[in-house]
């Protein structure tokens, strides 16, 4: 898939994500990925809030794909105390 037709297909996939208010597992292109919810959208980016890291940019040329988010355990940041 060229590049500009991943882009746009990763807005899409973010413009529904945001719609329905669904939290959403991203995979960044460097196979890393982010957990939390999508706050805003721009044209080359979206606002994303981490469930670790908070709030953050993340641009559309970084993504690789976006899934919902399944819980499997609770998430815990890394400086709360048991």
């Amino acid at each position: 898939m060229s590049n500009d037709k991943q882009i746009e297909l990763m807005k899409k996939k973010a413009g529904y994500y945001f719609d329905l208010k669904k939290q959403v597992h991203i995979t960044l292109n460097n196979r890393n990925f982010l957990n939390g919810s999508i706050k805003e959208i721009k044209v080359d980016f979206l606002m994303f809030d981490d469930f670790l890291n908070g709030e953050m940019p993340v641009f559309f040329l970084e993504i690789f794909e976006i899934e919902p988010y399944e819980n499997k355990k609770p998430v815990k940041k890394l400086w709360e105390e048991e």
